[in-house]
């Protein structure tokens, strides 16, 4: 690849930072007692193999228990944003993020970070749509071992979907021998918003002396709500902070030691989680200017009907603007009138339940048999409640700048005018002038539009994994080898009802139910708003996968101190999916305006209805298909244990993530962008994608300080990445040239005296290496899907830092503590020019963020105070906008929190 020599020298010189550092006089840095965390001497087991993380030959971060507690880190955006080359991205209706490592990341299909809940892992695939239950579900940071953060693909020993890294939260074993028990109790406010509580429990020991022993722990958490919804018409608020949430875990593990060669473990895990509404904001909307202008009430619907109604006729007019909206303000409301509003909110829950047993064999002197089993079962159900302002629905046009609303006749010549342009007479009329991209809603006397989009996305998984592998430090030689199987089925259903009773008679003068064909709606158990009949669109989809893989890792001692590591993961995945997607007018709104294809005109409403929703109609559509693959993952490594405190290494390794389906495009509201796209629906399915990945570093104790660095060259071979048709809002998956990541990251952790420090830096440069463009027939202009150039949707810069001063007041043991973390700002979609360019989208803002924290011990309860995000900064996350609409939503960072901790630990 061009330039990859220079750059891969650039990158060994990066690595040797960490010796370059030993020149550093700082004579003072000393271990102190309790500094295993701080100097990161914590016992790991990212290799499958217990060591300190200073000698594994990854780039890694574990987080402790103590370090969660002491950050006050809640939950995995809190991990992100203090773990280097971590970040996360989350849809303001999607209540678990989406993780990315090093660049290497993606919003949609299979993930690309590997999560595990000890040996379990429950990462989820994801499906395309605003709002569909997406995002792998995360455990609570309560009553855990550690966090293990592995950065770089991990293929050969987690296999699939582990390209970027893998995250690793490890829970406590059960003691045979000693009894532990603690508490956390904490109370906290938001600024501008409401109060919030945690409550957590765990308690273990022996049972059975030397025989049986239980960890069992259970955690609560409410967060506050911070956003005010203010009614459209006046701006007046009519409800406070809508989006609280709640969410408890337990898990209760049983360790038996039938003999000194056998151990069982059998294991529980269960959560749940409430949100109450997203977190989605609107901008201010700015001032409107309508001209007066006609919609022209006549064409022919795709099963054949045509119909000629009277044209309805606007009012022009100014409006706006309306400045009573932006941060943590909005109208989710019904409006019956406009003075009246009922709250509409989004709500979300989620379910996890997680059985494991683990027997663990010791072989004597050959070495150690594990076997993994778990069953997982995850649903996440909910539904997007809106009005006509930020809700979409087919059955109606939703903005001016629609072929369906005319302004008078210019001529009956229609060269050279755009095909919307051309009525079913004959005559040409220009769109509407004014407010171009905004809802009829700010038509006079138009009336507001209801809707739930609702979602439910489950799984049912199984999976096995046995371990084979010698006993450690035995000789030369370590070893390991293992077969895994998971059998995964996922089941997904959307419905999108709506109430556009008022808003078709204003219209068209006819009811939705004559245009719809149905007013009665299976909605799977959810209660609807008042007054929502009618099912707008649904899909129902179903994917199974199954892996069947066999992996092995060996590393040899060439001498004492340099140790080659070979391993490969060898795997068959097979994977199918059947999806149904229909609609009442599915794809109907070309009959709007099309040339009449009938001679028998309708121009009253009967009883028929002509928009059937049946299998075999136009409108119901079937995507079946399979996808079988057999991909190899191999790694290479070679590590030199320089001195007991420094190691040197160097490793190729690689990882892959397989393919998927994808929701067909709604040919009537996507028709004209397809059209420019030279196709007349998108892909059916997209393929498997692969990185490789050349990775330098170093871990090194210097003067009482651990410095680890490592710098790092990810080649990501046919990307899966994400398409939007911006006209249209439709979301797609497709495979699109190739991708590098590249870049450093360096940690370093020591202490002085009673001060404790830490820091963190992460470069990482990730975007696109090949323009890519469409494949259209002979005659159509190709479009660019990407530019070379273009960015992976990464900061190039993360940094934080931590302190903590430890000392005595009134004669008890003390500390007080801040932690700050930066991110340069970043670019959420393509660059200007390509399909999914959205202006108002791309540029995403720097990120900031303090922590304070101030405790004492009181005998065996420590108490402390603190305070998140300190300065109160309001960092936007993510912004929802379908050009070219003026109406653009907002999801930020949560406001300040403080609050008081009660923790006892026995």
């Amino acid at each position: 690849m061009k330039g990859s020599k220079k750059t891969r020298r650039e990158l060994m010189a990066i690595a040797s930072l960490g010796s370059v550092l030993s020149a550093v006089p700082v004579s003072a840095w000393s271990q102190q007692a309790g500094s295993d965390d701080v100097l990161g001497e914590i016992v790991v087991t990212a290799t499958r193999q217990s060591t300190t993380v200073n000698r594994v030959a990854i780039s890694m971060t574990a987080v402790t228990a103590e370090t969660i507690e002491k950050q006050g880190l809640k939950d995995v955006q809190d991990l992100a944003r203090s773990v280097p080359s971590l970040n996360f991205k989350r849809g303001g209706g999607e209540g678990n993020p989406s993780i990315s490592i090093r660049g290497i990341g993606s919003t949609l299909g299979s993930p690309t970070t590997g999560v595990y809940l000890d040996d379990v892992p429950i990462q989820k695939r994801d499906t395309n749509g605003a709002v569909t239950g997406n995002g792998s579900p995360f455990p609570m940071l309560y009553d855990l071992g550690r966090v293990e953060v592995l950065r770089g693909p991990q293929g050969t020993l987690y296999g699939g979907s582990a390209q970027g890294g893998a995250i690793r939260f490890i829970t406590p074993t059960p003691s045979l021998t000693d009894v532990s028990a603690s508490v956390r109790a904490e109370a906290s406010t938001l600024s501008g918003g409401s109060a919030g509580y945690e409550l957590g429990m765990a308690m273990g020991g022996p049972l059975i002396d030397d025989k049986v022993g239980v960890r069992a722990s259970y955690f609560k958490r409410r967060q506050g709500g911070y956003l005010d919804h203010v009614s459209f018409y006046t701006g007046q608020e009519f409800a406070k902070d809508s989006n609280w949430r709640e969410g408890e875990a337990g898990r209760v593990t049983f360790l038996v030691n039938v003999s000194d060669a056998v151990q069982i473990t059998p294991a529980v895990y269960f959560s749940h989680e409430y949100f109450n509404n997203n977190d989605v904001y609107y901008r201010d909307i700015p001032q409107l200017t309508y001209a007066a202008g006609t919609f022209t009430n006549r064409g022919t619907t795709q099963s054949g009907v045509a119909y000629d109604f009277p044209d309805t006729t606007f009012a022009g007019g100014t409006f706006g603007p309306y400045n009573y909206y932006g941060k943590y303000k909005t109208f989710q409301g019904y409006y019956p009138n406009t003075t009246t509003a009922e709250l509409l909110t989004s709500p979300r829950t989620g379910e996890t339940l997680l059985p494991s047993l683990t027997f663990d064999l010791k072989l004597g002197g050959f070495g150690s048999l594990k076997s993994v089993t778990s069953y997982l079962s995850d649903r996440t159900w909910g539904y997007t409640s809106g009005t006509s302002l930020g809700h979409r629905a087919q059955v109606l046009p939703t903005t001016t700048n629609s072929q369906f609303v005319r302004t008078g006749s210019v001529g009956t010549s229609c060269a050279g005018a755009a095909t919307s342009s051309i009525t079913d007479d004959g005559v040409c009329r220009a769109p509407i002038s004014g407010g171009i991209g905004t809802t009829l809603l700010f038509i006079p006397g138009y009336p507001q539009r209801q809707g739930a989009l609702n979602y439910s996305f489950g799984r049912r998984a199984i999976t096995q994994e046995f371990r084979l592998q010698s006993t450690p430090d035995s000789g030369r030689l370590d070893w390991l080898a293992g077969l895994f199987f998971t059998d995964a089925s996922y089941k997904q259903r959307l419905i999108e009802p709506g109430n556009e009773e008022q808003s078709s008679i204003f219209l068209r003068g006819v009811g939705e139910e004559w245009f719809m064909g149905t007013v009665n709606v299976d909605n799977n158990g959810i209660p609807l708003p008042v007054g929502v009949a009618g099912n707008h669109s649904y899909r129902d989809q179903t994917t199974k996968e199954r892996e069947l893989a066999a992996f092995g890792e060996a590393s040899y001692k060439l001498t004492d101190t340099l140790k080659a590591t070979a391993g490969i993961r060898y795997s068959k995945m097979d994977v199918s999916y059947l999806q149904y997607t229909g609609a009442s007018v599915f794809g109907n709104t070309l009959g709007f305006v099309g040339t009449p294809a009938s001679p028998t005109r309708i121009t009253s409403p009967t009883a028929g209805h002509p928009f059937p929703n049946q299998p075999g109609d136009p409108y119901y559509n079937v995507v079946d298909g399979k996808q079988n693959e057999t991909p190899v993952s191999p790694k290479l490594g070679l590590a030199w244990q320089a001195t007991p405190g420094d190691l040197l290494y160097a490793t190729y390794s690689t990882g892959y993530r397989p393919g998927g389906v994808n929701q067909p495009a709604p040919p009537g509201n996507c028709a004209p962008t397809l059209a420019l796209l030279g196709i007349t629906s998108t892909p059916l399915d997209f393929k498997s994608d692969k990185v490789i990945s050349y990775e330098v570093g170093a871990k090194n104790r210097i003067l009482g300080m651990q410095i680890n660095t490592s710098a790092f060259y990810i080649d990501w071979k046919n990307p899966q990445i994400s398409q939007r048709l911006t006209q249209c809002g439709h979301t797609y998956v497709d495979n699109a040239g190739a991708a590098v990541s590249k870049g450093f990251d360096v940690q370093v952790s020591g202490r002085l005296a009673q001060l404790s420090l830490q820091a963190a830096v992460a470069y990482t440069d990730a975007r696109y290496t090949e323009t890519v463009l469409t494949t259209v027939p002979a005659g159509v202009t190709p479009q660019v899907l990407v530019y070379e150039g273009d960015t992976l949707g990464a900061p190039k810069w993360q940094l934080s830092l931590g302190a903590q001063y430890d000392f005595k007041l009134a004669d008890r043991p003390a500390f007080v503590r801040a932690d700050y973390q930066y991110a340069t700002d970043y670019l959420r979609t393509t660059g200007p020019g390509t399909v999914s360019y959205q202006a108002v989208v791309y540029q995403g803002d720097a990120a900031r963020n303090l922590n304070a924290r101030m405790g004492i011990l009181l005998n065996t309860v420590e108490a402390s105070v603190f305070a998140s995000n300190l300065t109160n900064e309001s960092t936007v996350l993510g912004i929802g906008n379908t050009s070219p609409s003026t109406i653009v939503t907002e999801t930020a960072v949560r406001p300040r929190e403080v609050g008081v901790t009660l923790s006892y630990r026995h």
